[in-house]
């Protein structure tokens, strides 16, 4: 009798508090079926301020947030947040639709946890602040002059 109450609580327990492995098209389409459910997403990151979750790659290279998520948290500028900036991230949290005082609006998912995915390809989304790469090959330090753009029929 007593094992049979033990194992009825401990089903109750970890019932209650599951994550649920759930697909971000669907969290974004009907975020009321997940309120207040521990979540498990993974997807690409964007943290171009705040942070979001994507549903592919062509949403997320051009922030289209009609397909994305917001992720919670109390700092958004912190560098662990941004080294995940254009990486796949496997988030945990809680969802939730209830907005926060002002600077988080709306639906999204409280963080508990976000872990960058290093064993997929990264998605390749181009930087727009990233103007070139140069690799110096001499010794010697190299300068590089970078001078604005003309106005077209300029010369």
């Amino acid at each position: 009798m007593k094992a049979t109450c033990l194992l009825i609580f401990l089903s109750i327990g970890f019932a209650t508090s599951a994550t649920f492995g759930a697909d971000l098209r669907d969290v974004v389409a009907h975020p009321e079926k997940y309120n207040g459910r521990q979540v498990d997403l993974i997807r690409i990151a964007r943290v171009p301020g705040y942070f979001y979750l994507f549903a592919d790659k062509t949403a997320a290279a051009k922030t289209d947030l009609s397909k994305a998520l917001l992720i919670r948290q109390n700092n958004f500028a912190e560098r662990q947040y941004r080294a995940a900036d254009r990486q796949w991230v496997r988030v945990t949290g809680v969802m939730s639709s209830e907005s926060r005082r002002g600077w988080d609006p709306g639906t999204g998912v409280l963080l508990k946890r976000v872990q960058l995915l290093r064993d997929r390809p990264s998605p390749r989304i181009k930087d727009a602040t990233v103007l070139g790469v140069f690799q110096n090959a001499t010794v010697e330090p190299l300068a590089i002059d970078l001078l604005p753009r003309s106005e077209p029929g300029a010369t």
